[in-house]
């Protein structure tokens, strides 16, 4: 008897089937992995490098938690710029440690988590409330390398002239491990109120950190401004230099209005 071949066109099409279903079954697994990779390795933030003024705000509206704002780049502009960040967003700003950048203030929405790197800004002529300024609650300021933050003009508005805004109904807790450089208008206190208006609640936790304070006798240096009185002030760390324009300059609240715990102030 006669063995029974299959016609060679069904033994190719069997082929070509289980080819195609190797091929598809290596192709998905491929997909997987990479799709795994992606979740396991994908950045955790995104660096914007500004080269124009003009580029920062979109890239602060654009920016998602731990995004980098690097304006290294940059020198101070010919005119005020003024910037808004976004509410419950987490940010780093890095400047340049050898460039002032006069006419400069950001203002921040609410809830903000913004760690500084070699940032110095001066705000100029009434431009903004404070050269960094916090609405709302649950803000956190990081410093890290050297910063600087300056408000240079005297505070002819009431609300206006402080280097670090912490206005009444706010708080803020200032850490890091760097150094920090800050002073107010005359008038206002270096952190906290601006000209007579008070100040928020404020808390230093830098054990690591250096922070250096230029007041004046319009204004605490921690805590209201000219007339305005100081909000809960917490010192619980790190190394803090002061510097009063007049011996009795008032580096809490105003004019001894408000109380502070200094615990393990260096």
């Amino acid at each position: 008897m006669r063995e029974k071949h299959e016609p060679s066109d069904s033994k190719y099409q069997r082929r070509r089937i289980i080819v195609v279903a190797l091929v598809s079954l290596l192709l998905a697994n491929s997909l997987f992995s990479l799709v795994g990779c992606a979740d396991k390795n994908a950045p955790l933030s995104v660096t914007y490098t500004i080269t124009s003024w003009a580029d920062v705000q979109t890239a602060l509206d654009r920016a998602n938690n731990g995004d980098i704002i690097d304006l290294s780049s940059l020198w101070s502009p010919e005119l005020q710029q003024s910037f808004k960040i976004p509410s419950n967003l987490e940010l780093i700003l890095i400047g340049h440690e050898h460039v002032a950048f006069y006419g400069v203030a950001f203002t921040c929405s609410g809830k903000n988590t913004i760690t500084i790197e070699n940032l110095r800004i001066v705000a100029t002529n009434n431009q903004a409330q404070s050269a960094l300024h916090f609405t709302g609650k649950q803000n956190q300021l990081i410093f890290r390398g050297s910063n600087e933050i300056r408000y240079s003009s005297a505070a002819e508005k009431s609300g206006y002239g402080a280097a670090i805004g912490v206005p009444s109904g706010v708080d803020l807790t200032i850490r890091g491990d760097g150094s920090l450089s800050v002073a107010g208008a005359n008038g206002a206190a270096s952190i906290g109120g601006g000209q007579a208006k008070p100040a928020g609640d404020i808390s230093v936790d830098a054990p690591d950190g250096r922070l250096t304070v230029y007041y004046s006798d319009g204004g605490a240096g921690i805590g209201g401004g000219r007339g305005g009185e100081g909000g809960n002030t917490i010192i619980s760390g790190g190394t803090m230099q002061l510097f009063g324009e007049t011996p009795d300059s008032i580096f809490f609240g105003n004019s001894g209005q408000s109380a502070a715990n200094s615990d393990g102030l260096n």
